[in-house]
């Protein structure tokens, strides 16, 4: 894993270019929100903070500085330059990136579909499918039982899109039109790596671009529906202090901080290979550290918003 294949950044936004396009994903919007919700709101936001200042930056600066100082070789000579003992964490950041590509992609490969079928001009899950069924002189519609049951919306995405099988025993071949957006996935990783991720940076900043784009649609979205308040209410509440008691919310709002920005795959080392000696790293990985957290932030605002609608919703129609 050689990190001196790209030439340097011409300009400071590049690199931060590139770095935010790496921080900011699923585990800002998804992740965040779920663990909001879990360990009560903005009790949350306690834990998170602190790790955020005792590991998540220092830690952070450490990786921006081994990749600025060290970063010319590759990922394991890097660690070993700073202490022949740390060799290992660039031999473990390998074996961690290998593992956590092949889960991630899949998720790289859902938002692919969902993206394509979204161009429909109609819900990509519609209603339930009715047979028309003839007995004698009657005709009866029937609705399809498992979707029924499940939910149009729950048929759609297992039946129609993963299309899993009854059981783990069974099978019913391989899903080729998922299987295609498995192979553009990859190809897609394949093809940036090949060209190299700082020579790639104005693509890293349309990206990065067209992700606030997409926040601010969907905050001015969510605060013009009904019940939207409610979510709110539910995230800046101070009901559910007593979380902070539980380990299991510093384990989770310390595991968010290592999964939001990347820390420990050896990505910062590579992305800040490129940055000259003499570069500011301390501002650096606060402006970072600051940007990460605040959209991760605003994300849950937008999420639950979105969670106070769906509960008035709920409530409006009963």
């Amino acid at each position: 894993m050689l990190l001196n294949r790209d030439p340097p950044y011409k300009r400071k936004l590049d690199y931060f270019g590139v770095m935010m396009s790496y921080m900011l994903g699923v585990g800002n919007v998804v992740r965040f929100s779920q663990l909001c919700h879990k360990h009560g709101g903005v009790a949350f936001f306690i834990p998170y903070i602190l790790m955020l200042m005792l590991e998540g930056t220092p830690l952070l600066c450490l990786e921006m500085a081994v990749g600025q100082r060290f970063g010319k070789k590759s990922l394991v000579q890097a660690w070993g330059d700073l202490k022949p003992n740390l060799s290992g964490l660039g031999l473990a950041a390998i074996i961690e990136n290998t593992i956590v590509l092949f889960y991630y992609n899949v998720l790289v490969t859902w938002c692919l579909y969902y993206f394509v079928q979204s161009l429909r001009g109609t819900l990509i899950w519609e209603p339930c499918g009715i047979t028309s069924s003839v007995q004698g002189n009657q005709t009866s519609q029937i609705v399809e039982t498992e979707c029924a049951k499940a939910g149009a919306e729950k048929y759609f995405w297992y039946r129609k899109s993963l299309n899993i099988s009854d059981d783990i025993n069974s099978s019913s071949g391989v899903n080729m039109f998922m299987y295609l957006f498995v192979f553009m996935a990859w190809t897609s990783a394949w093809l940036l790596s090949m060209r190299g991720i700082r020579r790639s940076s104005k693509l890293m900043w349309l990206i990065l671009v067209l992700i606030v784009v997409e926040f601010v649609i969907f905050f001015f979205f969510a605060v013009d529906l009904k019940g939207w308040t409610y979510g709110l209410s539910l995230l800046f509440s101070f009901d559910r202090l007593d979380t902070l008691k539980s380990i299991d919310v510093w384990l989770d709002a310390a595991g968010q901080i290592f999964y939001s920005m990347g820390i420990g795959y050896g990505s910062n080392i590579l992305f800040s290979s490129g940055n000259n000696h003499d570069n500011n790293l301390f501002s650096d990985a606060i402006v970072c550290s600051l940007a990460n957290s605040g959209t991760s932030i605003w994300a849950s605002i937008i999420m639950f918003s979105f969670f106070g609608y769906r509960a008035h919703y709920k409530m409006s129609t009963c």
